[in-house]
């Protein structure tokens, strides 16, 4: 219970007054934030034993009556929950991949008293979806006001940056950017996403899901195995900046922080 009372003393202070006139059964702000917490624990998932990835970017879905009560104080509000989703990210050992970002929405099929919650990951790489009619996206709180008929609230948190980082595998003389969620290397060039010439190399050697700027190694049950750093992966491995990679007699480096896939100065 230390959360949430933590968010009745802070949430509830900053909007008690917004949220007093809904009547008996208004939305109230500790119950967004419980839905925060749940949507992370129930979309969350393991990428390698330790490694826990879990949503950062959150829309909730209110009746429109309990959405222009939360407009009262949604920069307010949509603040307070980005340090609660930050938080919980901190307690249950969660790795966000980016920046967090919660959205507030007028949305007609949500009952009065009720909420909706969709999440997803989001890197930084890609836009906002552009929300459907009736919907118009207002700009995030610290820029241009919104108008007065705008449906979106937005505050996003984080450190995430402004130009996301492109991992990439150096070997052969080239950059081989990571640039999908989900790659195969190996020397196979019909199978293969990054192709190894090396004939000690299997035809799928190993897998590299990038969830933002953080990528996993996953082992395909080569032939002769896959070496980070001199050891055998025993499965997956989450690579760091500057690992050597062996795929059969080939070696490897692994940049992590490499922009649009260029080598580093």
């Amino acid at each position: 219970m230390g959360l949430l009372d933590n968010l009745e003393r802070g949430l509830e202070k900053a909007v008690r007054s917004a949220f007093a006139a809904g009547g008996a059964r208004a939305v109230q702000p500790v119950e967004i934030a419980s839905a925060l917490r749940q949507e992370m624990d129930d979309e969350s998932f393991a990428l390698s034993e330790g490694h826990t990835v879990a949503p950062n970017d959150f829309t909730v879905h209110f009746a429109p009556t309990d959405f222009e009560r939360a407009r009262t104080w949604g920069s307010t509000l949509a603040s307070e929950l980005c340090d609660e989703v930050i938080r919980h990210a901190q307690a249950q050992g969660y790795s966000l991949p980016g920046s967090v970002r919660v959205a507030f929405h007028a949305d007609d099929a949500v009952r009065p008293g009720r909420i909706d919650v969709v999440s997803r990951l989001d890197d930084g790489s890609r836009a906002p979806a552009p929300a459907a009619a009736p919907h118009r996206t207002a700009p995030a709180p610290r820029r241009a006001a919104a108008s007065p008929d705008d449906a979106t609230l937005v505050m996003p948190r984080g450190g995430a940056r402004s130009r996301p980082a492109v991992p990439a595998l150096e070997f052969d003389g080239r950059m081989h950017p990571i640039s999908l969620e989900d790659m195969v290397v190996g020397r196979s060039p019909e199978q293969a996403d990054i192709v190894v010439s090396d004939s000690s190399a299997s035809r799928r050697h190993l897998r590299l899901v990038r969830v933002g700027a953080v990528v996993t190694l996953i082992d395909l049950g080569s032939r002769n195995g896959v070496g980070v750093n001199g050891r055998r992966v025993d499965g997956s491995t989450v690579l760091r900046q500057g690992d050597r990679i062996t795929v059969g007699r080939t070696e490897m480096a692994f940049h992590a922080d490499t922009p649009d896939g260029r080598t580093p100065q």
